[in-house]
């Protein structure tokens, strides 16, 4: 009994397994029914799809029509028109470019389906090679050598030299205008958005807004060069001859002669601020901060405290110096100084235009009157009172006669005769690498007034020195010290290999170390049309317990080249110092009073490079170029 109700416990859940193994097969079977119906829907959709859309198509799913385009609503295609024409071949025709919607290519002007005028990939001269309407991506509308109006002229996107990329009248923003390289005079030159040296960017007549004015490095003038807001380092600023106004006139950094330096309006520290030859008033001339004889500094109309009035050298109207003089370049008045700012001269006054102070006369720059002193301020002197012949004839206080020096010191070295403070003439012998003495001297009276001592730079050959002392009466005794400098030179113009320059004090020396000098011949451009390059490099270590100013100069200059395409910049410590120029044409410096610091050390590398132009370079080809450098020694301190 328990045996057969067993085995119908065992039948049951025997059959129970069998139905769910149909219910099993029969789902598998029902999601394979719904995937099939699914994928033949889609493809019948996309069939259906394919033939629905004949007319204004949207092939690349960007939302805009861009195939089989109905411009005037009568139901027919006008633009982009993908056909079969009658030769049973299928045709796009009546393309438009980049989207504009009108018909400039592959236009079938009889209805037959098939273009016949102006051609994709128009060949004109049967070398089986694309001239005008050139498709480079293979996508069936053209790229390059754009000729809109089937006259066989390149109007955008200009392939000049055959390299298959654009080089005149370039639209790279797919505005179906030019953008860079852009050809105004259809003379086949550009002149506007101009890239001179390849790197897609304009860096000549640049024209950022399409104002049709030239808004950064204008060449005014064609020759190439940039004349106007000028960007020289490339760091999207003006830096030379900058209209800051747009007036069309220079009105900071100008640079009115042509010599690539700034002489109007000068902004030196960058804050957009004139600083040194400022021009006030815009007639070009400079009223503010004048430096009249281009050593940096001002010298006329200087306002050292930037209030906007003069403070030194004050000119008012005829190229003299009316007051606050400074005559000796020390940067203090010593002539027709107002030391109150009232405006009316107080000290060193030199009343009738002569050169001689005869009034409020301090003699010995002790900033206390020795001579023809006015007291009340009636314009009358009233003590120590001096006539013509420098004879005290009023309320005269003794002053002292002594212009005598008591010691004169240069550091280091021993002078010959030994010192004497009657004798007024000396000498001393200098190394060839010592590039500066410091010399000290005090005067006997101590209301005297010495000038001349301190640091002197020496150069080659012989320097002389002079030291003056004033008396406190005005009288003076000048003391001359020759210095003598060994004749053979500091400088070094080997090529590979490692030199010490030795350093006077400390024991200390600057360590030169040449990696390459460059000697090439035969200079030509790179088959791919790239620039040529090339590169000196060397290394400076300063093993002295001294700050050592250096000059870096180009030895043994060999250069053939006729153009200015031969270029180098000077690159140190991995950062451009000097920005890309034309080579020397013969020795001369390329870097005037560099600084390096006791135990610095400094990786300079010259790089040089022949720039490839977009025209003929036949004269730049097969030319020499080579030179060493050269490490001169300025100061050490």
């Amino acid at each position: 009994m328990e045996e057969n109700n067993l085995q119908e416990q065992y039948a049951l859940l025997e059959k129970e397994r069998n139905e769910d193994k149909k219910k099993t097969i029969i789902i598998i079977i029902l999601c394979i029914l719904i995937i099939f119906v699914t994928l033949l829907g889609l493809f019948f959709a996309y069939s259906n799809n394919d033939k629905v859309c004949t007319l204004n198509c949207d092939t690349d799913g960007d939302g805009k029509i861009d195939t089989n385009i109905d411009i005037d609503g009568d139901g027919k295609c006008d633009i982009n028109c993908k056909v079969k024409g009658q030769d049973g071949k299928d045709y796009l025709i009546n393309a438009d470019y980049n989207g504009d919607k009108k018909a400039h290519f592959n236009l079938d002007t009889d209805g037959d389906g098939i273009p016949d005028t102006n051609l994709i990939n128009k060949d004109i001269n049967g070398d089986g090679k694309c001239d005008f309407n050139c498709d480079t991506d293979g996508d069936g509308r053209p790229d390059t050598n754009l000729d809109f109006d089937n006259t066989n002229t390149c109007s955008l996107n200009c392939d000049t030299n055959g390299d298959g990329k654009c080089d005149l009248n370039c639209d790279t923003n797919g505005s179906g205008t030019c953008t860079l390289n852009c050809d105004t005079y259809c003379d086949c030159k550009f002149d506007k958005n101009c890239d001179t040296n390849g790197d897609g960017k304009c860096d000549l007549n640049c024209d950022s807004s399409n104002t049709g004015k030239c808004e950064k490095n204008c060449d005014t003038d064609g020759d190439g060069k940039c004349d106007f807001n000028c960007d020289t380092n490339d760091d999207g600023k003006c830096d030379k001859n900058c209209d800051t106004n747009g007036d069309g006139k220079c009105d900071k950094n100008c640079d009115t002669n042509g010599d690539g330096k700034c002489d109007l309006n000068c902004d030196t520290d960058g804050d957009g601020k004139c600083d040194i030859n400022c021009d006030t008033t815009g007639n070009g001339i400079c009223d503010v901060n004048c430096d009249t004889n281009n050593d940096g500094k001002c010298d006329k109309n200087c306002d050292d405290n930037n209030d906007g009035v003069c403070d030194r050298n004050c000119d008012v109207d005829d190229n003299t110096c009316k007051f606050n003089c400074d005559t000796n370049n020390d940067g203090k008045c010593d002539k027709n100084c107002d030391t109150n700012g009232d405006g009316v001269c107080d000290k060193n006054c030199d009343t009738n235009g002569d050169g001689v102070c005869d009034k409020n006369c301090d003699t010995n720059d002790d900033n206390i009157c020795d001579k023809n002193c006015d007291t009340n301020g009636d314009g009358i002197c009233d003590v120590n009172c001096y006539d013509n012949d420098n004879t005290c004839i009023k309320n005269c206080n003794v002053l002292a006669t002594n212009a005598n020096l008591k010691s004169l010191i240069i550091e280091n070295y021993i002078l010959s005769p030994n010192f004497n403070p009657n004798v007024t003439d000396y000498s001393i012998t200098i190394g060839n690498n010592i590039n500066s003495v410091n010399i000290k001297a005090v005067a006997e009276d101590e209301n005297a007034k010495v000038t001349g001592p301190g640091t002197i730079q020496v150069g080659t050959g012989t320097t002389r020195v002079s030291i003056v002392v004033v008396a406190q009466d005005g009288s003076t005794k000048t003391y001359n010290v020759t210095i003598n400098k060994k004749a053979s030179s500091s400088t070094i113009t080997n090529g590979e290999g490692s030199f010490e320059i030795n350093t006077s004090g400390d024991g200390g020396s600057l360590l030169v170390s040449y990696v390459s000098d460059l000697k090439v011949n035969n200079i030509f451009l790179n088959q791919d049309n790239k620039d040529w390059e090339g590169t000196q490099s060397f290394t400076l270590k300063n093993n002295s317990k001294s700050t050592i100013v250096y000059n870096i100069n180009l030895v043994d200059v060999v250069n053939t080249f006729t153009t200015d395409n031969m270029q180098y910049s000077l690159v140190k410590d991995g950062r451009t110092i000097t920005n890309y120029s034309p080579v020397l044409k013969s020795n001369g410096t390329i870097m005037k009073n560099v600084t390096i610091a006791p135990g610095e050390t400094a990786n300079f590398e010259l790089r040089y490079r022949l720039v490839n132009l977009p025209v003929t370079q036949e004269d730049d080809m097969g030319k020499t170029y080579s030179s060493k450098t050269s490490i001169e020694i300025q100061s050490v301190n």
